[in-house]
């Protein structure tokens, strides 16, 4: 029982087009469970090796794509060693965003303290997580399209 495929106009594409259509999508998917693994090694060791401080939420800043789309950045201040410094964390909808005026956590490098992170699961984890998800399935669906093909041939 092997997989049947149409292109949008309709034509079946033959078993080779099928295989070569898996091997994109594993090449893909592979691609980008690599990317996500970097980031999570890349939150994990900024977890495990920053110092901490508190910030504070003082502007949630909008901004408009091509699509009249509307995200949000949060703009974070936070004082290390009596020097103040800003940074922006993830773009995201409101809901999702802490408020202005909210204190949040800031990691950062002792020697490198004005490259800041926030120490928030969308900050640390939602790329990790949202790549590995999407990278995982154009894989899966890869292998399962060149095996299908495999055994009809």
């Amino acid at each position: 029982m092997g997989i049947r495929i149409r292109k949008s106009r309709g034509r079946e594409l033959n078993p080779k087009e099928a295989k070569s259509m898996g091997r994109l999508f594993i090449v893909i998917g592979t691609i980008a469970v690599l990317f996500a693994i970097g980031w999570g090694v890349r939150s994990f060791r900024l977890q495990a090796g920053a110092n901490r401080t508190t910030g504070t939420v003082v502007e949630l800043r909008e901004e408009e794509d091509q699509d009249r789309e509307t995200t949000w950045y949060p703009v974070v201040e936070y004082e290390v060693d009596t020097m103040k410094y800003r940074i922006e964390g993830v773009g995201s909808i409101p809901n999702w965003l802490p408020r202005v005026g909210e204190k949040v956590e800031v990691l950062y490098r002792a020697e490198q303290p004005e490259y800041g992170h926030l120490n928030t699961f969308l900050d640390s984890w939602a790329i990790p997580l949202m790549f590995g998800g999407v990278g995982s399935i154009f894989t899966a669906l890869g292998i399962f399209m060149v095996r299908s093909q495999t055994r009809r041939a």
